[in-house]
């Protein structure tokens, strides 16, 4: 059996979860968003080989020396960052760690490349849980119990499990599975609740679209770095796959993707 190949930058299946803090640069779905961008923007516009032949060699000149002039450096990366309108803080820290690495670790940073990666960090994304910023889900199964009083018929609900005596298996899994899945449908709506409390932002995706993350990504590099208008990438689609698209569609994807990764935000 052949072996499946890794994924390429971009392609990867995990997107992050279901809401991001649109005031924070690190929650997870938008770090994500915007790392896919970066790379997609270098692969299909060139961004970080522009950046290595006509910004670095003036930051370089700029580092040599902390009285050196870095007029030549700031314009350099203003006149790079206009081309492809990515004058945003989160790509220029990301732009200055690369460059960076470039500078002292030239060897390393395949710099030579005809797309040259960004620095190696910049794909690493902290997936580990934390059980501290969660509510627990717990259930327990529960029955049905009464008695009589003197002041009349008392019910409730108790913890229990499975009388092995009184009801059969099959009985008791189908009772405890409708119990579990209420129970975890109260809990996700729960959870939802809190998050949009908290300010958090549901990202927009659609489960059952036949269209890919990454193309939706691609129609926004397109968009924001091409400034390509909707129509030139419909029909740039339907030229390298062979499928009309609505252009509805892409301008609907592309402003999901803009509010995510944050390209409507002030510019610097």
């Amino acid at each position: 059996m052949p072996k499946k190949r890794p994924p390429k930058p971009g392609e990867e299946i995990w997107l992050g979860g279901d809401f991001f803090n649109p005031h924070g640069p690190h929650s997870l779905p938008r770090e994500i968003a915007r790392k896919g961008f970066l790379v997609l923007a270098s692969e299909l516009c060139g961004v970080t080989a522009a950046l290595r032949d006509h910004v670095l060699p003036h930051y370089r000149d700029a580092s040599h020396s902390p009285d050196s002039n870095m007029q030549p450096f700031t314009t350099a990366l203003r006149k790079w960052s206009d081309e492809y309108h990515l004058r945003f803080r989160w790509v220029f820290d990301q732009v200055l760690e690369t460059l960076i690495l470039w500078t002292l670790y030239p060897a390393f940073s395949k710099k030579d490349q005809p797309n040259p990666p960004w620095h190696p960090l910049f794909h690493l994304v902290k997936r580990r849980r934390r059980a501290g910023k969660t509510l627990p889900f717990v259930f327990t199964y529960k029955v049905p119990v009464f008695e009589v009083t003197r002041e009349g018929t008392r019910d409730w609900l108790e913890d229990s499990g499975w009388d092995v005596e009184l009801e059969r298996r099959e009985r008791f899994i189908a009772d405890a599975r409708q119990q579990f899945e209420q129970a975890l449908k109260n809990y996700c709506a729960d959870a939802e609740r809190g998050a949009a409390e908290r300010g958090l932002v549901k990202v927009k995706r659609s489960r059952a679209s036949k269209i890919s993350p990454l193309v939706k990504m691609k129609w926004t590099v397109q968009r924001q770095c091409r400034a390509l208008g909707f129509e030139e990438i419909a029909q740039d689609h339907l030229d390298q796959t062979g499928e009309g698209v609505d252009v509805s569609t892409i301008i609907k994807a592309v402003k999901d993707q803009f509010d995510l990764i944050g390209l409507d935000d002030e510019k610097i």
